[in-house]
């Protein structure tokens, strides 16, 4: 088989020059008809020439026809002007094929035609025989289509994408991966893109599709997939259904909150005003709640009582909580939160006091809730949360009274340095495990990527 490397400048780049012999058997019928004896073989020559085009859409001419198809011919008559149909099978190399093979033997034979004219007759044993050959050599066309063309058109990628072939480099060290990286892109290469934009997106999703497999443990499964899948296509959407992508904008967002949690450690050490803090952490409730839902949660902050609870006590109505928040999908009761400055010193509270101001937001919200909801709630069913770092008056009684009276008042003590990290922990984990992915694949969220 011969093959050209002519930068696409020929049509079909691998040809198969014919010039070879059949033979088929040489038999005839018992007496009754029932026993096909042989009594030898005879040969013919055919010669003639099958081939692929460099792209399968080369296969339409300008008007439209066809050219992907094996004609036969004899005595420069058509006997079958698409042998290819009779071939079953689905390879990609098969919209590549076109040929012609001349069968000149044909013209001594009785009736190599079927009956409806459509191609020549399988039951004939020349014609038999010449499928045969035929279905053998297209075997063999297909193999080497496969071994040869993909590896020259990956090569192509990696030339014309410098940046993916470093990334496949980096798994010289893996034989075994290497070969998995190999695959994909043979896949890729057998893919005719309508243009540049298409091609760069799908290796760009390919590339992802195979960083996520190797990271869910799953590249026995890709593998398989790409032996047996010809739409590489599907191999994306099926690895891609949580995309590296996503995870580097998660990676954002969580960088864009370890941001905020500097500004809050800044604030504490700063013994900010209360107003500052409030202002930051109702702005940002995750900090207290990392199950806090911006889209569907409620919050407030610095509301009146008579406004956010109707009040109707004057010894009330004017007063404002710091920070509520409401979990609808949770509970139908707020959560009351009162702010003091980290080193409140002298101005701290009793844990008496504290309990007091927060039972007032808590008791407006509960005959509001009663109210519009008939129930019969207890303010103590409100939650409520103090946010501080150092209490001296709270912090020099036993830690087990603390703890008791909190517990028997629906109250928790959270303290800045906790909330910051907290946060840092959760988040830094992920920063930590993606700097691996973002060092690898962080070129692909650039616009120049493919330079």
């Amino acid at each position: 088989m011969k093959q050209f490397d002519d930068e696409g400048q020929t049509k079909i780049e691998c040809v198969n020059v014919l010039d070879g012999i059949i033979s088929c058997p040489i038999t005839s019928n018992s007496q009754d008809g029932q026993l096909s004896i042989s009594e030898g073989e005879k040969s013919f020559r055919i010669d003639g020439w099958i081939g692929t085009f460099h792209r399968s859409g080369d296969s339409k001419t300008a008007d439209g026809d066809n050219l992907n198809a094996i004609q036969i011919i004899f005595n420069n008559k058509l006997a079958d002007e698409d042998f290819l149909r009779k071939i079953s099978g689905k390879e990609v190399a098969r919209s590549y094929i076109v040929g012609r093979v001349r069968a000149d033997f044909i013209a001594d034979l009785d009736d190599p035609i079927t009956s409806s004219r459509q191609g020549l007759d399988d039951s004939v044993v020349e014609i038999a025989a010449l499928s045969e050959y035929i279905k053998n050599l297209y075997s063999e066309i297909v193999r080497f289509w496969n071994e040869n063309r993909p590896g020259s058109n990956t090569k192509k990628i990696f030339d014309k994408y410098p940046k993916i072939r470093d990334w496949a480099q980096g798994f010289s060290g893996n034989p075994d991966m290497k070969t998995y990286v190999n695959k994909l892109f043979n896949g890729i290469s057998k893919i005719e893109f309508t243009d540049e934009d298409q091609e760069k997106l799908m290796i760009r999703n390919a590339v992802l599709a195979f960083e996520n497999a190797s990271l869910l443990n799953q590249m026995v499964k890709l593998t398989n997939m790409l032996e047996n899948e010809d739409d590489i296509s599907k191999i994306v959407l099926e690895f891609n259904s949580l995309t590296t992508i996503e995870a580097m904008k998660y990676r954002d967002i969580i960088r864009n909150r370890l941001d905020i949690v500097m500004k809050l450690d800044r604030a504490v050490s700063e013994n900010a005003k209360e107003k500052i803090l409030q202002e930051l952490l109702a702005k940002n409730l995750w900090l207290i709640n990392q199950s806090w839902d911006e889209g569907t949660d409620i919050s407030r902050s610095e509301q009146r009582l008579i406004d956010e609870f109707n009040e109707t006590d004057d010894r009330l109505k004017s007063k404002r909580f710091d920070i509520m928040f409401k979990q609808p999908h949770i509970s139908e009761l707020p959560v009351l939160i009162e702010l003091k400055r980290p080193d409140a010193k002298s101005y701290s509270p009793t844990r008496y006091e504290a309990e007091a101001q927060i039972d007032a937001y808590r008791k407006s919200a509960a005959k509001h809730y009663n109210d519009i909801l008939g129930r019969n709630i207890r303010y103590k069913d409100i939650k409520g949360i103090f946010i501080w770092q150092e209490n001296n008056k709270i912090s020099g009684e036993s830690p087990e009274d603390v703890s008791n009276w909190l517990a028997n008042n629906n109250l928790q003590i959270i303290k800045y340095s906790e909330i910051i990290h907290n946060v840092e922990t959760n988040y830094r984990e992920y920063l930590n495990a993606s700097s691996e992915i973002s060092s690898k694949l962080g070129f692909l969220m650039e616009d120049d990527w493919d330079i």
